[in-house]
C-alpha cells in the first residue's frame, strides 16, 4: 500500500527515461529499459550503461520466434532482395506473401492486415503510414540491417545471404555469441593439452613432459 501511495505522489513528476541514441532496444527490450530506468531517468550516464547491458544480453535469449514472426522475417528478407530499390512494401502484399509462406509450411494462414501488424510491430516494425494503395511498411537501412540481423541470430530458414547484397555481407559474420563460443573452444583446448602434458609428466617422466612441449612448440598457435 505504502508503494502505491508512492506512486500516485509522484505519478506526474516521473517522465519515460530518454533512449540513448546508440542503443539498439526494440519491443520487449525497450519496454524492459524503460520500466528499470524509470528511477534514474535524470541520471543520463546509468541509463546509457543500462541501455548497454539490455542490448547486449540478446546474445544469451533464446533464439525462438513463432510460425508468424517467423514468417513475417523471411518474407521482408525476400521482398528485400527481390526488390532492394523500394523503400517500402504494400502490407497487403506482405499479408499474401506470409500467408503462402505458413500455408507452405503446413501451419495456419488465416492472416488479416490487421493481425500482421501487430506481428510487425512486436518485431520493431512500427513506420507504417497509410497511403491511397493502403498501408505500407516503410523500411529505413536500420530495419533492413535489423531484418537481416533477425533472419542470422533466430536462425529462419529459408534466409540464406545473398552474394549480391551489401546488408548480408556486413551482417553474416561471426555473432558476439560465437566468438564466445570461439573463445570457449580455445580455452578448452589449451586445456586438454595441459592436462595431457600433466599425464604424461606424472606417468613417465621429463622426457615425455619434454616431447609434449616440443610437439606443442611445433603446432604453433592457434587461429
Amino acid at each position: 500500500m505504502r508503494l502505491l501511495q508512492f506512486r500516485f505522489e509522484h505519478y506526474r513528476s516521473l517522465s519515460i527515461p530518454r533512449v540513448p541514441a546508440d542503443a539498439r532496444l526494440s519491443s520487449r527490450a525497450l519496454d524492459l529499459y524503460r520500466a528499470l530506468a524509470l528511477p534514474f531517468g535524470e541520471n543520463q550516464e546509468f541509463c546509457e550503461m543500462l541501455a548497454l547491458l539490455i542490448a547486449e544480453q540478446r546474445q544469451f535469449q533464446p533464439r525462438l520466434l513463432s510460425a508468424t514472426q517467423a514468417a513475417a522475417v523471411r518474407a521482408l528478407y525476400v521482398l528485400i532482395h527481390v526488390d532492394p530499390s523500394s523503400p517500402g512494401y504494400k502490407l497487403s502484399e506482405l499479408t499474401t506473401v506470409m500467408k503462402d509462406d505458413l500455408a507452405s509450411r503446413g501451419e495456419p494462414s488465416t492472416l488479416s492486415e490487421r493481425k500482421v501488424g501487430d506481428i510487425l510491430t512486436s518485431l520493431g516494425l512500427t513506420n507504417r503510414p497509410r497511403t491511397n494503395a493502403g498501408y505500407v511498411v516503410w523500411l529505413e537501412r536500420s530495419d533492413r540491417v535489423r531484418i537481416h540481423e533477425m533472419a542470422r541470430d533466430y536462425e529462419v530458414d529459408g534466409t540464406g545471404p545473398n552474394l549480391n547484397c551489401d546488408i548480408c555481407k556486413e551482417t553474416n559474420t561471426a555473432s558476439p555469441a560465437g566468438s564466445i563460443l570461439e573463445a570457449a573452444d580455445e580455452k578448452q583446448v589449451r586445456s586438454d593439452e595441459a592436462n595431457r602434458e600433466h599425464r604424461e609428466r606424472r606417468e613417465h617422466g621429463p622426457e615425455a613432459a619434454t616431447r609434449a612441449a616440443n610437439r606443442r612448440a611445433k603446432s604453433g598457435p592457434k587461429c
